[in-house]
């Protein structure tokens, strides 16, 4: 109990002094995720324009509503509960269950295959998230 008062206390005078604690720090990937979710929704109804790759600005509202939904799970959903085999390539997937792996496999294979769509999809337009 005196342990958790103290570091209580601790990343309290971290956050005051910094703005985060050390807990942030212990799943930075966890962390930015969370960060990023509500900045990104915000961004999508603020935003008044759209990069020149995208048609027009209902095709990149639509694209961000996809990310979020997408960042949504990533952040929601734990990975050996999640469900969605949409993002394993088919021939991954057959080659999966041809072995025989189970909902649990497949479930983290699902959320690992989300999570790589999402960081490339990121990696190729953070220049593009700003209005």
């Amino acid at each position: 109990m005196i342990f958790r008062l103290k570091r209580k206390i601790k990343f309290l005078f971290q956050r005051l002094s910094r703005g985060f604690d050390d807990s942030d720090t212990w799943d930075l990937q966890d962390t930015f995720y969370r960060w990023l979710l509500p900045r990104l929704r915000r961004f999508r109804d603020v935003t008044c324009a759209y990069p020149m790759h995208y048609k027009n600005h209902g095709e990149w509202l639509k694209e961000l509503n996809k990310r979020i939904c997408q960042l949504t799970a990533i952040v929601n959903v734990n990975e050996l509960d999640f469900e969605d085999r949409s993002y394993i390539p088919k021939e991954e997937l057959k080659k999966w269950e041809k072995v025989g792996a189970g909902d649990c496999s497949l479930n983290a294979l699902s959320y690992d295959y989300c999570v790589r769509d999402f960081n490339k999809w990121f990696c190729e337009n953070i220049g593009d998230l700003w209005w």
